[in-house]
């Protein structure tokens, strides 16, 4: 239900404003969602290019899809000086359903596992609870609601700049970005064989292409208050 998601989006803002007064002297173990190749040293990004404009014959069904993961990774990399302008914080990193409590009426009441607490972009925190929210949805009418409501929720507590607001869509494509590097890095390290990659290949290839194809309906989705 709509109210949830504006629940979820709610507790969102509120952890957000706390951990935002929460000021440590310890150095997070993870790096900002952006640098991608300090939490992947094995993935430069060089390497992972290379995979994606030249890949084997294995992967032929993919080729325009990774094709397109490739040059979004570049259009990152020309993002990242600007998002370190951007306000930063200690933010959660894994806000998602299964990691929070709610009580019969729906109310957040209790939010779980700390893991990944890293010194990152003040609104990742919102995008992260975006991608989730979006990436289990469908139909493109219930995922631009889902947008909307979560977002209300989290800006009845947090202000966000017109900036922070604007590269919601780029940081919803950062996830999916993430995962395959994550994935990659898997399959180079003979952890996963190359079957597992595929799969993964595939059941993110259309929301890739949705998030991009999207991308000015979204930042629409989000703005609308």
């Amino acid at each position: 239900m709509l109210k949830d998601i504006d629940s979820f989006g709610y507790a969102c803002g509120l952890l957000t404003q706390t951990l935002g007064n929460l000021k440590i002297d310890m150095i997070p173990a993870y790096k900002p969602c952006y640098e991608i190749e300090s939490a992947y040293p094995e993935c430069p990004l060089d390497k992972v290019l290379d995979f994606c404009y030249s890949p084997s014959s294995n992967f032929d069904e993919y080729n325009d899809y990774l094709a397109r993961i490739g040059q979004q990774l570049i259009i990152l990399t020309e993002k990242v000086q600007y998002f370190r302008k951007l306000p930063h914080q200690l933010i959660h990193g894994d806000l998602n359903a299964s990691n929070v409590l709610a009580d019969n009426d729906g109310k957040i009441c209790g939010i779980l596992d700390f893991e990944f607490v890293s010194h990152d972009l003040r609104v990742m925190e919102l995008a992260v609870c975006l991608s989730d929210m979006i990436y289990y949805t469908e139909g493109e009418g219930s995922k631009f609601q889902r947008i909307n409501s979560l977002t209300m929720g989290y800006r009845r507590v947090m202000d966000l700049s017109d900036d922070e607001l604007n590269i919601i869509p780029s940081l919803l494509i950062l996830r999916r970005l993430d995962v395959f590097v994550h994935f990659l890095n898997r399959y180079w390290n003979g952890i996963d064989g190359i079957e597992v990659l595929k799969e993964r290949i595939l059941n993110n290839m259309d929301h890739f292409n949705w998030l991009i194809h999207n991308y000015g309906a979204i930042n629409k989705a989000i703005k609308e208050y």
